[in-house]
């Protein structure tokens, strides 16, 4: 087993110097996220809303894709998508319009209706697409893949209130579960909902019934099995992941 250099030290500091430590290790952490959050809001120029709004984004991968998310919400503001959060159709389509990852699945009724939407209000907003080469697509598990989560982030957005104030309307953890806990409850209704009465594209992909799987399944380099509700709604062997949920989450 590698030596770690610092072990004889750790083994032998008081308990009170390993917690001024941690203490530290903390405050350094603080630092840096509120830095983080000053340069956006100034960049922002003070917009409180623009701010919460890309701190969203970011936290949704802090990994590969984390500068992907970034560069989204920057392309598609918080002040254009408010102007159409009481249409989750229209979130979506900016959403994933933006992000250039339509591009990816063949078109069909759903698909082309999302692409449309996109186009009228790129060309409202005088937005610009992404491209699908910026997003890392080789090492993404499928319940973290960009399209499930800017699905999650619509259902969230889908609402008249300002993001900032519903979230600092949170007082307890409890509440800021509540509020996330809505998304989930909201996506898994979707993926249940009458397939055929036209499913929104998180219902669609859950339940393997659109054009968007196929191209899903070879973008991941996995089976359907990997990503989607088998065909029929059946026991709990079917369920393999709703709307970016695997099955040890649910």
């Amino acid at each position: 087993m590698e030596r770690i250099s610092c072990r004889d030290r750790l083994l032998a500091a008081s308990r009170e110097s390993i917690s001024q430590l941690f203490d530290a290790v903390e405050q350094q952490r603080l630092v840096r996220k509120y830095n983080d959050i000053i340069t956006i809001y100034e960049r922002t120029y003070k917009d409180w809303n623009q701010t919460c709004y890309e701190i969203l984004f970011k936290m949704m991968d802090v990994g590969i894709n984390k500068s992907a998310y970034q560069h989204l919400a920057q392309s598609v503001p918080y002040r254009f998508l408010l102007r159409e959060v009481t249409s989750q159709h229209s979130v979506e389509a900016m959403l994933l319009g933006g992000s250039g990852l339509l591009s990816l699945y063949e078109e069909d009724e759903y698909i082309s209706t999302l692409k449309e939407q996109w186009n009228h209000l790129a060309n409202k907003y005088n937005l610009s697409p992404m491209r699908y080469s910026d997003w890392n697509m080789a090492k993404v598990r499928p319940y973290n893949h960009p399209v499930l989560r800017l699905a999650q982030l619509s259902t969230l957005l889908h609402s008249k209130e300002f993001i900032v104030n519903r979230i600092i309307s949170c007082q307890t953890t409890e509440d800021v579960e509540n509020l996330f806990y809505g998304v989930i409850v909201a996506l898994v209704a979707d993926a249940v909902h009458d397939l055929h009465d036209g499913p929104p594209v998180v219902a669609a992909l859950a339940l393997g019934r659109h054009a968007l799987t196929d191209a899903l399944d070879t973008a991941l380099g996995v089976g359907e099995s990997a990503v989607l509700f088998c065909e029929g709604i059946g026991g709990e062997d079917n369920i393999c992941i709703v709307a970016g949920f695997g099955q040890e989450d649910i």
